[in-house]
């Protein structure tokens, strides 16, 4: 009876029914962002997201920053990349009802992950559980230049990022703050001990 309560709570932590109060609150609002277009909008409009792989085994993209400006241009920091990959992003309903966030890259733009070139609009329905929203544009992303090349596809999370920049980790500015994010602080404070 044991294993089936705790294969039940496993599976019920993906739907947030058990874990903590913060943990629902954070995939409480993360369904808030994807109510609408309009909402997702609000919430990556002037933001920027830092989104990792979900699958630790496979390691696809990495760790991926991006500023999103308030005029619908994006700025991506990419791994191994030299220079900021300059795009266009919106928000959109599919033809299923879902609420969209798409990237358009320029024709000259190769994504390693899908061996395609870019000039084309690609859309995802994301559920955001392994991005972090941050307030505006903190590691300069518009400004062009690569704060430093990410040298690989790791897991890497904002205070990382800040850390290695030379600021305070606990400094983030979260525009939606993570579940996580007081447990990474703590991590991060005794990786750099």
């Amino acid at each position: 009876m044991l294993r089936v309560i705790a294969l039940m709570c496993g599976v019920s932590l993906l739907l947030m029914s058990c874990g903590s109060p913060e943990s629902r609150a954070w995939y409480d609002k993360l369904d808030q962002i994807n109510s609408s277009p309009e909402t997702l909008r609000n919430a990556v409009s002037g933001a920027t997201l830092v989104t990792r792989d979900p699958n630790s085994f496979v390691q696809e993209h990495g760790t991926q920053v991006e500023f999103n400006a308030e005029d619908g241009t994006s700025y991506l920091w990419y791994p191994s990349n030299r220079s900021i990959v300059v795009g266009e992003w919106r928000t959109q309903s599919s033809s299923r009802g879902r609420t969209e966030l798409c990237y358009r890259y320029g024709p000259s733009t190769f994504n390693p992950v899908t061996q395609r070139t870019g000039g084309s609009w690609n859309c995802s329905a994301n559920h955001f559980q392994n991005t972090e929203f941050l307030e505006g544009n903190p590691f300069g992303l518009r400004e062009g230049a690569v704060p430093f090349v990410i040298r690989d596809r790791g897991r890497y999370y904002a205070p990382h990022f800040t850390n290695w920049l030379g600021g305070d980790p606990a400094q983030v500015e979260y525009r939606i703050r993570p579940a996580f994010a007081e447990r990474l602080e703590r991590q991060i404070e005794v990786e750099t001990q």
